[in-house]
């Protein structure tokens, strides 16, 4: 089995990574509209249509803001933490949660950018959502997501094959996680999230939802200053 990963989009206007393995893609996140994840997932040289899963690392809107669009567009199956279901029952509630944060970290020109992209607000259903852990296999892919709340309530990380480890938000290297989102909780961060990455090996290739992606788990977490 061949197995490929790359980012298609990173940063606070929207995140999506890719999973390739035989004639199936994986869907990390939908986190821009439709339009440009289908026009990211060409220059790849694959076609939307084989997108078979959509697993979401939480419930912000720069990771969702396409998900409605594919989950009405593609035989694809959503996966995501069962915290993430009241909001994404009404995701009108992420934007200005977003705005905010925003606001902190670049000020007014990115709200005001944010503001120009027009979201709609849309209601979710996934079509599978677990507690604590799940583990599931795809055909040939063995894949496992583990809830690791802090960043938000819903928040998760996957481990798909052997050695990739895609993070979200949950770990990005060289960035305290944000907490002060509604949702975040510093203190279901530290007791609970960061012990966990910790038992987790070290040599697994990382995937954040934001910053670079490659560097070894281990790698990643020596960066951080929770």
């Amino acid at each position: 089995m061949n197995l490929d990963f790359c980012s298609l989009f990173s940063g606070s206007t929207g995140n999506s990574e890719l999973v390739a393995f035989d004639d199936t893609l994986l869907l990390i996140d939908a986190g821009r509209t439709g339009k440009a994840l289908d026009e990211a997932v060409r220059r790849q040289g694959f076609d939307m249509r084989m997108v078979r899963a959509i697993l979401v690392t939480h419930e912000h809107i720069d990771h969702i803001s396409g998900l409605g669009r594919m989950q009405r567009a593609l035989p694809a199956r959503t996966l995501w933490q069962e915290n993430c279901t009241p909001w994404l029952r009404n995701p009108g509630n992420t934007t200005p949660v977003l705005l905010a944060a925003l606001s902190v970290s670049r000020g007014a020109a990115a709200r005001d950018f944010l503001r120009t992209l027009q979201l709609k607000t849309e209601t979710y259903a996934p079509d599978m959502t677990f507690g604590d852990h799940i583990a599931l296999d795809w055909g040939v892919l063995h894949l496992e997501g583990y809830a690791t709340p802090g960043h938000s309530r819903g928040s998760a990380c996957y481990r798909i094959g052997p050695d990739a480890f895609f993070s979200g938000d949950s770990l990005v290297p060289g960035n305290a996680v944000v907490t002060r989102l509604r949702g975040g909780d510093a203190a279901v961060l530290m007791e609970r999230t960061v012990p966990f990455l910790r038992t987790l090996p070290p040599d697994l290739t990382l995937y954040p939802g934001h910053g670079r992606c490659g560097m070894s788990l281990g790698e990643g977490i020596a960066t951080m200053d929770w």
